[in-house]
């Protein structure tokens, strides 16, 4: 049995949480580079119609009002790359032989080779990957996102428009009239700037090297 939620990573009381479960537990991490991480969230919330930020930055500065606020952790975009924190939970909690670390970019340039190394490290065999351009929830490809977060949840789950439409008009006919309408509703993709890049890097630098140092990842291009 297995279960995976970047959640569990960011949570102080997840990784307790999960020892009282199954103190035997194989646990696996994948680490991304936080910055690209934190835009990539942003984008996301973005798209779904739940950041009401119109700018990265804006976003970065309401970040610590958020949290006292209680927001979901989603939008805890800088403190969701504190890594090194969050997998000493893990470390401490679990002896070095039951955790493994890994890096994201190695899963998107080389994923059999990463998979085959997931597959030895839990205990099973080998499981061939299946190449593919799709990947689920990517948001580096957006050209446009919605311009209005209220409307886009609107279409989103407004279970009585959906029904409605259902009741009026056949399928094809409502494809088409959503897709005109978040049409209209749409403006260009925000691009993460090298002076938000510069803002951050430095920010994690100190959490990246020790990560490295824990862990044995080559986190230079990171860090740099």
């Amino acid at each position: 049995m297995g279960d995976a939620s970047p959640a569990y990573l960011y949570y102080p009381d997840a990784a307790d949480a999960i020892h009282r479960f199954n103190p035997a537990a194989k646990i696996i991490a994948i680490f991304r580079d936080p910055v690209a991480r934190a835009f990539s969230q942003y984008r996301h919330n973005r798209r779904d119609g739940y950041e009401p930020a119109g700018a990265f930055q804006q976003a970065l500065a309401l970040e610590e009002e958020r949290v006292e606020q209680g927001w979901w952790w989603g939008f805890h975009y800088r403190r969701a790359g504190l890594y090194n924190q969050q997998w000493a939970r893990f470390r401490n909690r679990f002896p070095a032989h039951q955790c493994l670390a890994l890096r994201y970019d190695d899963l998107v340039a080389a994923p059999q080779s990463v998979m085959s190394r997931i597959c030895r490290f839990v205990g099973v065999g080998d499981y061939q990957v299946q190449r593919s351009e799709d990947r689920i929830n990517d948001t580096s490809r957006l050209s446009h996102m919605p311009a209005n977060q209220a409307i886009e949840r609107w279409f989103r789950h407004s279970s009585a428009l959906k029904s409605s439409l259902r009741d009026l008009l056949p399928r094809h006919w409502r494809r088409y009239l959503m897709q005109q309408a978040r049409r209209l509703n749409s403006t260009r993709a925000p691009q993460l700037g090298q002076s938000v890049i510069d803002e951050l890097r430095p920010r994690f630098r100190r959490e990246l090297i020790d990560l490295s140092r824990s862990t044995s990842l080559d986190l230079d291009s990171w860090v740099r």
